[in-house]
C-alpha cells in the first residue's frame, strides 16, 4: 500500500490509498503503515489542517493485511501491528474531522481504517468483510473501533459471517451515508467537508477529548462533568464573543469555504 497526500498546507488533506503495483490490491504493508503514520503525525502538528479525507481508488479501498509479505518476511510483526493500531487511534483522537469515502471492497484492517472516520460514506456497490476468523486469526485491532460504531452483538455478527453489502453495513451502523454512484459519493464528501469547515477547530478537538474522557464513566458523573465544562465555556470571553457574533448574524472566524481542487 502507498499513501498519497494532497493538500498539505491547506485545511483539507486528502489521503489516497494506492496499490503497490498498478493493478494490484490495496494491502496494508510495513511501508504503507509507516507512510500513513508519518502523514497523521504531520496532520496532528499542523496549524492549518482541519479535515482529513481517507479514500482509495475507484472500485478499490483496502483489503487488509498483506499476507504474502507476512509469510515471506519471517520477521516479528509486533512493531508494524502496533503502529497500525496507533494510526487508528490517531484517526479517532486527532484534532481534525475525519471522513472516509469508500468505493469497492473493504476487508480486514481496511474496515478498521474506514470505521475510524467520524463519517463513513460508501457507494451502494461497496462491501465489507472481516475474514480473520476463517484464517484462525482475530480482528483484534479493528474490534475496538467497531464497538464505537455498533452494539457488541452487531460487531460479533460482522466478525462471524460473510461479507455484507453497503446497505447491510449501514443497518449495522458501520456506514453512515450511502451514495448511488462514485460521482454521488464525491458530492456527498464535498458536502460533508463544507459542514466540517464551519465547526470550530478547537471545539472539534475538545469534543473528541471529552468523549474519550466520559466513555465508560457513570452517567451521573458524566453529566456533572458536562455541566461544569459548559458553565466554564460560557464564562469565557472568547466563547461569549462568538455567541454574540452568531446572534448578530456575523460570520464566525473559523468559517471557511471549501474549494475543490485546492488540496491537489
Amino acid at each position: 500500500m502507498r499513501v498519497r497526500c494532497g493538500g498539505e498546507g491547506s485545511e483539507v488533506w486528502r489521503l489516497r490509498l494506492c496499490p503497490s503495483e498498478p493493478e494490484g490490491s490495496i494491502l496494508i504493508d510495513e511501508e504503507g503503515v509507516d507512510a500513513l503514520a508519518q502523514i497523521l503525525e504531520r496532520a496532528g502538528a499542523s496549524p492549518t489542517c482541519r479535515v482529513l479525507v481517507l479514500e482509495g481508488q475507484p472500485g478499490r479501498f483496502c483489503t487488509g493485511m498483506d499476507l504474502g509479505q507476512v509469510m515471506g518476511s519471517g520477521a516479528d510483526l509486533s512493531s508494524q501491528v502496533q503502529r497500525f493500531a496507533g494510526c487508528l487511534e490517531a484517526l479517532r483522537q486527532g484534532p481534525q474531522v475525519v471522513l472516509a469515502a469508500v468505493d469497492g471492497d473493504v476487508a480486514g484492517g481496511g474496515v478498521g481504517l474506514a470505521a475510524a472516520a467520524d463519517l463513513l460514506l460508501a457507494t451502494e456497490t461497496s462491501s465489507f468483510s472481516l475474514p480473520e476468523l476463517s484464517l484462525g486469526l482475530l480482528p483484534a485491532v479493528v474490534l475496538p473501533i467497531l464497538l464505537e460504531r455498533m452494539p457488541s452483538q452487531r460487531a460479533r455478527r460482522l466478525c462471524l459471517f460473510d461479507s455484507v453489502d453497503a446497505g447491510t453495513a449501514r443497518e449495522l451502523g458501520l456506514v453512515d451515508q450511502l451514495a448511488a454512484t462514485p460521482d454521488a459519493l464525491e458530492r456527498g464528501l464535498r458536502a460533508a467537508i463544507k459542514v466540517a469547515l464551519r465547526r470550530s477547530p478547537a471545539a472539534v478537538a475538545a469534543l473528541k477529548a471529552l468523549q474519550h474522557q466520559i466513555t465508560g464513566m457513570p452517567r451521573a458523573k458524566a453529566l456533572r462533568l458536562g455541566a461544569s465544562r459548559t458553565a466554564s465555556m460560557l464564562q469565557s470571553e472568547q466563547t461569549l464573543a462568538s455567541v454574540r457574533a452568531f446572534l448578530d448574524g456575523e460570520s464566525l472566524p473559523w468559517f471557511s469555504r471549501y474549494r475543490p481542487g485546492s488540496e491537489s
